[in-house]
């Protein structure tokens, strides 16, 4: 019987929306006698390209370590002897790392996931990972079975790594799921809502995210442990945005947060604090953002003002109930990619497993209530949900298909929203509140990381201040934020011209092909280059031409599919 157990740090030396890909490549095999060089397929992003910085973004992503050596741990993590390893092959890249598939002679086959070096924060990120599947596992969540685990860098292997149950005989919900009659559609839905009304049902003390207790103290991080299960503890926040560029070096307090009025604090305290040490006035580093702007930099006093002015509100954003501020966990990023499912022998579809738990969060549950990505959107009426459009079968115009697959998500809406009202009440209570949107976009808004960028927060508060009474129903105070007509006006203009803006970019990157994030398949990489160059020509003969027509002229002067560094500054310029 395989043992679920860490790797012992002791015995070790000691020292963070791509699609996946199903498809295993060259690897490593124990009885070749290929070097490590040959077993570069195992180190480089292979999976697709990205049609902005590419060489940033693939350098980000190669992770050299010691075959050999993971090969080994691996084995002894499963209590096999390495001589047991038959090879060694990579299976998928992901977001945040790439899925290696351990096969022993017997067929037995385990997995290890090597986070890419812009995975951060590296160390709290795949310990926190780590821990979190294997706790959520003890309370009936099918999380991937953890054997073993090295949250640093500085271990035989040479990287991060956390060694877990294979579950590749299991079928992606996305490679299903437009192929699903409808009960399978309702069975899924009220399933996940089950899981996730099991894991926000499990209590803790304190907010951030959740460790084993040694891997904090190993580090003198701060740690709340839990009353039932002191292996485990809550400790800082792994929310990159806490931890990029110079915030990882500040001495700063990123949890585990007391309350939920610590927590709405935090991450807006931190980047005050960054901005006083290190920042500086700059354009914005989305070069796209910069049209909006009218190529002026913005200054980071006017935004630590932004965010002063949100200290002031967060206490307010607190609901009154307090069961709405209790801290719970549940998954960041649920989608049909991250749901694995199998056929029972009497043909129900059943969720087997959820991957990827990279930064799952404690925090209250108001901070916690958004909608599962393409199981709806809480923004659409019922009334819209479950009606047809006029011509929906026949309607050949642009916009049609796109048109037809809002529709067809709408039914799965409708399904998940109604089991979650059955089995997670707290939950949906939220989801059909409109102001807990405004509460949940204002967190993110103010611990986002600075990026010369400061309208989203600034009209959030906007909202917040114009939609006072629906955010304190019950309450005869003021709002302790005020701003002018002209400041309001003016906020609202800029935004309006961001929103167009940013509307042009997914047109952009609708006509290259590419993801939000100039993702592109491998396949499609060189005709998406070849898109993107004729589009900038036709833009750059539009601007020239003056006269406001024409696609995107006043893209030009910054024109997003060029290759830039991380400060937004075109590279080769």
């Amino acid at each position: 019987m395989l043992v679920l157990r860490r790797v012992p740090w002791r015995s070790l030396p000691l020292h963070s929306p791509h699609p996946s890909t199903r498809s295993s490549v060259r690897g490593w095999r124990a009885s070749s006698s290929s070097s490590q060089s040959e077993s570069s397929d195992l180190f480089e992003f292979t999976n697709g390209n990205y049609l902005v910085s590419s060489a940033l973004r693939l350098a980000e992503r190669k992770v050299v370590f010691n075959v050999a050596e993971l090969s080994r741990l691996a084995a002894q993590s499963v209590n096999r002897s390495p001589d047991e390893v038959a090879s060694v092959t990579k299976n998928c890249e992901t977001v945040y790392d790439r899925t290696i598939i351990i096969t022993m002679r017997d067929g037995f086959k385990m997995e290890a996931h090597i986070p890419y070096h812009c995975t951060l924060p590296r160390y709290f990120a795949t310990a926190s990972k780590a821990a979190t599947m294997a706790f959520l596992r003890t309370h009936g969540i099918p999380a991937p079975q953890v054997y073993g685990y090295a949250p640093d860098a500085n271990n035989a292997a040479g990287t991060e790594y956390i060694f877990t149950e294979s579950l590749r005989h299991n079928e992606r919900l996305v490679d299903q799921w437009f192929y699903l009659e409808e009960a399978d559609i309702i069975s899924v839905a009220r399933q996940l809502a089950q899981l996730e009304s099991k894991m926000m049902s499990i209590p803790f003390p304190a907010g951030g995210a959740l460790y084993y207790t040694d891997d904090l103290e190993r580090v003198g991080a701060p740690h709340v442990p839990l009353p039932e299960d002191a292996r485990f503890a809550v400790g800082p926040d792994s929310r990159p945005a806490l931890w990029l560029g110079e915030r990882a070096g500040m001495d700063v307090h990123r949890g585990p947060y007391k309350d939920a009025e610590a927590t709405l604090l935090g991450p807006a305290e931190n980047e005050i604090t960054y901005l006083t040490q290190f920042g500086r006035p700059q354009l914005p580093v989305e070069r796209i953002k910069r049209v909006a702007y009218k190529h002026v930099e913005q200054n980071p006093a006017e935004h630590i003002e932004t965010l002063t002015r949100y200290r002031l509100l967060a206490p307010s954003l607190i609901p009154k109930d307090p069961d709405l501020a209790r801290f719970c966990i549940r998954h960041r990023n649920v989608h049909f990619d991250n749901i694995l499912v199998s056929r029972s022998s009497d043909g129900t579809l059943n969720i087997a497993a959820v991957i990827d738990w990279y930064y799952t969060a404690i925090r209250p549950v108001f901070l916690l209530s958004y909608m599962p990505y393409g199981f709806g959107d809480w923004t659409v009426p019922l009334s819209q949900v479950m009606s047809t459009p006029s011509n929906f079968d026949k309607s050949t115009d642009p916009g049609a298909e796109e048109r037809r697959g809002d529709y067809q998500r709408r039914p799965v809406n409708h399904h998940y929203l109604e089991e979650v009202e059955k089995h997670n009440p707290l939950l949906y209570r939220c989801l059909e509140d409109s102001s807990v949107k405004i509460r949940h976009q204002l967190f993110w808004a103010a611990g986002k990381e600075w990026q010369a960028d400061p309208i989203p927060l600034k009209i959030g508060l906007i909202e917040a201040a114009t939609s006072w009474k629906s955010l304190r129903a019950d309450d005869r105070a003021p709002c302790p934020i005020r701003f002018d007509m002209e400041e309001m006006c003016k906020t609202i203009l800029q935004y309006q011209h961001g929103v167009k803006v940013m509307s042009e970019m997914s047109q952009l990157q609708l006509m290259c092909n590419i993801s939000t994030n100039n993702y592109v398949d491998k396949c499609d990489f060189e005709a998406a280059v070849e898109r993107g160059r004729i589009l900038k020509q036709n833009a750059l003969l539009d601007a020239l031409r003056g006269d406001g027509q024409g696609m995107f002229p006043e893209l030009i002067k910054d024109w997003p599919l060029d290759d830039f560094d991380e400060e937004g500054k075109v590279i080769g310029s």
